[in-house]
């Protein structure tokens, strides 16, 4: 894949597969650091020396990162339910950084809007 995208980066390196950057860095650097995606830059030569690589079979090969594993909804759920318990019932902590009880994970969207208007 050829792409100057940062979302394009991320899922070919969750893909395994082979991406040139053209661009000189990028907003998401583990992509480079452990994935698919190498950064060529608006360079021509470098683009086809490293395309030139891939067709000989001699790509990057990446790995997931660590925590790429779909799950983070369940690991944010499981952070807000235990900060709760620790505050304790009825803890409604400052008023910027208020705790929403258990059940405000299981409301409808209109639901949520009429919580977070009160």
């Amino acid at each position: 894949m050829i792409t100057d995208s940062g979302g394009i980066q991320e899922e070919t390196t969750y893909l395994g597969v082979p991406c040139l950057t053209l661009r000189s860095n990028t907003e998401r650097p583990i992509t480079v650091t452990m994935g698919t995606n190498v950064l060529v830059g608006p360079d021509p030569v470098r683009l086809r020396h490293e395309l030139d690589k891939i067709l000989r079979v001699e790509k990057k090969r990446g790995v997931i990162p660590p925590l790429w594993d779909g799950l983070a909804s369940e690991r944010i759920a499981d952070i807000l339910t235990s900060s709760e318990s620790k505050a304790g019932p009825g803890s409604r902590g400052s008023e910027d950084n208020q705790i929403l009880p258990k059940q405000a994970l299981d409301l409808s969207p209109a639901q949520a809007g009429a919580v977070v208007a009160r």
